[in-house]
């Protein structure tokens, strides 16, 4: 006689809570999915913005770019908002980091990170 097996009356894993939170591995780091969000302003001829975007790619950080190449209105508001008129220009969540040096001198001094998880 075979007797059917019952389905588990529990869940084999916690149910997530407010303070879970899912880790995204890169291969230099381990960086949290509710990361702050990465804004890159590019244009589409500058070899600085194609070395950032290689090296948050790198670091497993999704980012979302915003190619202001021949937008002069979007050039205009990105220097009044960076005091800079360079690209790449990087926001993580509302703060400024700088330019692809800027960037690369943040995760040097371990600021990368922590700036993401905040």
């Amino acid at each position: 006689m075979t007797v059917p097996l019952e389905a588990p009356r529990f869940s084999p894993l916690p149910a997530p809570n407010k303070d879970c939170r899912r880790l995204a591995v890169g291969p230099l780091g381990v960086y949290p999915k509710t990361m702050a969000p990465v804004r890159i302003y590019t244009t589409d001829y500058c070899g600085y913005c194609s070395a950032a975007k290689k090296f948050l790619q790198s670091k497993g950080v999704p980012y979302e770019e915003i190619d202001v190449s021949g937008d002069d209105a979007a050039r205009e508001a990105l220097q009044a908002r960076t005091q800079r008129n360079t690209v790449p220009q990087i926001f993580i969540g509302e703060t400024h980091v700088g330019g692809y040096d800027d960037l690369r001198a943040l995760d040097r001094k371990g600021g990368l990170q922590p700036l993401l998880q905040s």
